[in-house]
């Protein structure tokens, strides 16, 4: 009986030091961020933030990315609450040498698509004069699905051009890459940049590393760059690493 009753303290002793000496498993996500300290339209800018540096990270990373019309979940919590913890971080707001800068993308993750045909493709226009046709059927699917609406039309040299938004948020490349498998018809997703400011994002192990950048001088000529870098990490700290570029006037 004194055996059995060693044996289970041995047990209860070892499963204890297996909780209480470091075997927990690393963090694999930014820990969430606190967002009662952000306004609802702060949180929903930072969120459409996040959706484009998802969409990027996919664009340079996933090998299936024309293939994925969702944008990946997990990537835009991960930049959000990354954003979050930057955008609120004391010694951030503390720090003369960048205090003064808000962490946004100049662009947004791409809304539009420009679908294009030659004039010999009499349905095309008739679809967006709606007037309906079997031919139409496919690409009527696609902009149901991908809740896609007119922008603009335009007829430039028998080339037609119909521009369509989306009300929602997807990887517009992927789908403009299922509109070019239609016969007849070719399609670009749009992704709008800027000279003047930006942010660029990079994951790697354990962080995120933010780099803010602002056009300086004549934009127009050329545009030199200054730049900050930071670094978020997965259990929600934050670390201004420096700055370098062109001098600010």
């Amino acid at each position: 009986m004194k055996r059995f009753i060693s044996f289970i303290l041995l047990a209860t002793l070892l499963i204890s030091c297996d909780t209480t000496t470091g075997f927990e498993e690393e963090p694999t996500t930014i820990s969430k961020a606190n967002e009662s300290l952000f306004t609802i339209s702060e949180r929903a800018r930072y969120m459409e933030d996040a959706y484009t540096l998802a969409l990027r990270d996919m664009r340079a990373n996933d090998p299936e990315y024309l293939e994925k019309t969702e944008i990946d979940e997990s990537l835009v919590n991960n930049y959000y609450n990354a954003l979050l913890h930057l955008a609120s971080d004391e010694g951030i707001k503390n720090d003369a040498s960048c205090n003064f800068l808000t962490f946004h993308c100049a662009d947004i993750a791409n809304r539009a698509i420009e679908i294009s045909a030659d004039s010999s493709v009499t349905w095309f226009k008739q679809i967006y004069l709606n007037i309906q046709s079997e031919e139409a059927q496919e690409l009527n699917r696609i902009l149901s699905e991908y809740q896609l609406e007119h922008y603009y039309f335009r007829d430039v040299e028998h080339i037609y051009h119909w521009a369509v938004k989306s009300k929602g948020v997807y990887n517009l490349d992927a789908v403009a890459h299922k509109i070019n498998d239609i016969e007849g018809l070719s399609a670009d997703a749009w992704l709008t940049s800027s000279k003047w400011h930006g942010l660029n994002a990079e994951s790697k192990e354990g962080l995120i590393q933010f780099t803010r950048w602002d056009g300086v001088g004549d934009c127009l000529s050329g545009c030199p760059q200054h730049a900050w870098h930071f670094s978020v990490h997965f259990d929600g700290s934050v670390d201004f690493i420096g700055e370098e570029g062109s001098p600010i006037e």
